[in-house]
């Protein structure tokens, strides 16, 4: 029983990170950051999806849930491109890897500017 209320607080937090990704789809590159000028508007949305996963997972992380029960709880959700599935787990791997106790917008921020620097290094 206590195992299905720990997933219902993480379908919330899902339901959440979907309305956001959702709006990251909509966000234009004026808007997301100064970097994004010299990148195109798909790279600038995952970036900003990838760190509203990144925050998610860190949350997850902080509040004791395992990294396991991380990812079971995302399969429920319908990826809207092929890549985000190995996505999730990649940034949810490098979270859970490092143990950190920074707060959430810190990783966010953090992982917004390497996912930005990795792609126009390319």
């Amino acid at each position: 029983m206590r195992k299905s209320t720990k997933v219902n607080k993480i379908g919330v937090g899902l339901f959440s990170l979907w309305c956001m990704a959702a709006n990251a789809q909509q966000t234009t590159l004026s808007q997301a950051s100064p970097l994004t000028g010299v990148m195109n508007e798909s790279v600038a949305a995952r970036c900003a999806w990838g760190k509203g996963i990144a925050g998610l997972a860190q949350e997850k992380m902080l509040a004791g849930i395992s990294r396991r029960e991380f990812l079971v709880s995302l399969d429920q959700l319908h990826y809207s491109r092929a890549w985000m599935p190995r996505m999730t787990q990649a940034i949810a791997d490098n979270i859970y890897r490092s143990s950190s106790t920074s707060s959430s917008s810190i990783v966010q921020e953090r992982y917004l500017n390497d996912c930005q620097q990795y792609y126009l290094a390319k």
